[in-house]
């Protein structure tokens, strides 16, 4: 394994000094792994050729475009298998009521069943650990459920309850996955997903990007051959309850699956709004992808000082053709500029693009996903078309049913915007 992520950063410090026209520092770092015998990649043999070919000035100027063209074909972007897309289409019911408009209420049965019964194990076993009656344990978890209900009123919980995490996996992760599922196939449709991404999750909770990634893959690999792909995956996390069991409860998960994502993983707990005294920690033109899920802020000194912090980490951490990827919920968009949902495609527009404009981003899509399929609340008769057309969370709503008394269901609920975009040029 050290040997495999030796030969991994080496080949990336090379792409990296190419795309910086490093070249020297390119032929240098290769020359060294020719003497230590290492079989050399297709990109290093050509950069190779590349040099043993230059004779002349015009050669010269003529060696940028090549070596870009070669990085890029290097980077294996997959051709979108259309079977796949159709499976995907069908299981989750998709319904596309205009361009920006995308109604789901399916779900991929096989793959989201295995995570909410290993989830439902896994946090039975935890609660058990902690050798408490079953009066504490009720006790303790409904601290934590008032704690993380902050979070509807738009402020940050405090997370120092016994069961914080823990009550964070029962009400919220689900639904997260879901729809960090959602956004990666829809990055794969549109022919941006690489087979060796290297992902960015900014106040990553516990991780739930890469649970997606995760669960998006084991779909795919019903199509395509996915036994090749590697992902890097770098957590950025305030709240170190949150990532500790979000990596306990991977490894438990990666533990009963017959085919893992092959997936090196680092998680860096930190304040993003201490970002300046941890920057130099972060690779630097290193990733593919940075995703920032419902991490915007209603308050606006907050707002603002992240979306400084945001557009610094975009600078200096994508790679030259890197993406950002953002979701936030419906209702915290439209009151960010003190407005209200409502069908009004125009509207709808304007919020998302002056949204980019404050993150220094530019749009190359955006999709609106509703389980309703409605931009506006539906004031009435929510119950009845959840019963009819949701899937359920049969398994994680007996936890609730025990430890919170609830009286119904859940149901797995989208109402996120999912908007895929480059840094302004």
């Amino acid at each position: 394994m050290i040997k495999f992520l030796t030969n991994w950063w080496q080949v990336e410090k090379i792409k990296q000094a190419i795309r910086r026209q490093n070249f020297s520092q390119a032929e240098k770092l290769i020359r060294f792994r020719q003497q230590q015998k290492i079989k050399l990649s297709l990109l290093e043999q050509l950069f190779l050729q590349n040099i043993n070919l230059q004779g002349n000035i015009e050669e010269k100027n003529k060696q940028l475009l090549t070596l870009e063209s070669i990085v890029k074909l290097s980077q294996k972007f997959l051709e979108p298998n259309q079977n796949f897309i159709w499976y995907i289409e069908d299981c989750f019911k998709f319904i596309d009521h205009d361009p920006f408009k995308l109604q789901c209420t399916g779900i991929d049965f096989d793959v989201f069943e295995s995570l909410e019964t290993n989830l439902v194990d896994y946090l039975k076993s935890e609660i058990n650990n902690k050798n408490l009656s079953s009066r504490q344990v009720k006790i303790e978890l409904k601290k934590a459920k008032e704690d993380l209900e902050r979070l509807k009123k738009g402020d940050d919980p405090d997370y120092d309850a016994k069961f914080s995490p823990h009550v964070y996996l029962i009400q919220y992760f689900l639904d997260n996955v879901y729809c960090n599922y959602l956004a990666l196939f829809l990055i794969y449709r549109s022919g941006y997903f690489n087979e060796q991404l290297k992902i960015l999750d900014i106040a990553a909770g516990p991780s739930t990007m890469l649970f997606g990634l995760n669960l998006f893959t084991q779909s795919l690999s019903k199509f395509v051959d996915v036994s090749q792909f590697n992902f890097s995956y770098y957590s950025l996390e305030k709240q170190v309850s949150l990532q500790i069991q979000g990596s306990k409860f991977w490894r438990y998960y990666l533990n009963t699956q017959t085919q893992p994502i092959n997936a090196y993983c680092q998680f860096n707990t930190k304040d993003l709004f201490e970002y300046k005294n941890f920057k130099h920690q972060l690779p630097k033109t290193f990733f593919d992808f940075i995703v920032i899920s419902h991490c915007f802020f209603y308050d606006d000194e907050n707002r603002e000082q992240s979306y400084s912090i945001y557009k610094n980490i975009f600078q200096q951490c994508l790679s030259s053709q890197g993406k950002v990827l953002l979701i936030i919920q419906r209702n915290k968009l439209y009151k960010t500029y003190n407005s209200f949902p409502e069908e009004n495609i125009q509207v709808e527009n304007q919020a998302v693009n002056n949204f980019l404009k404050l993150l220094g981003l530019e749009l190359i899509w955006y999709k609106y996903l509703t389980s309703t399929g409605q931009r506006t609340v539906m004031k009435s008769g929510f119950s009845t078309f959840a019963s009819k057309n949701l899937r359920k969370q049969n398994y994680l709503s007996i936890l609730k049913q025990k430890y919170f008394d609830q009286q119904f269901i859940s149901d797995y609920v989208i109402d996120d915007f999912v908007i895929f975009t480059q840094v302004s040029k």
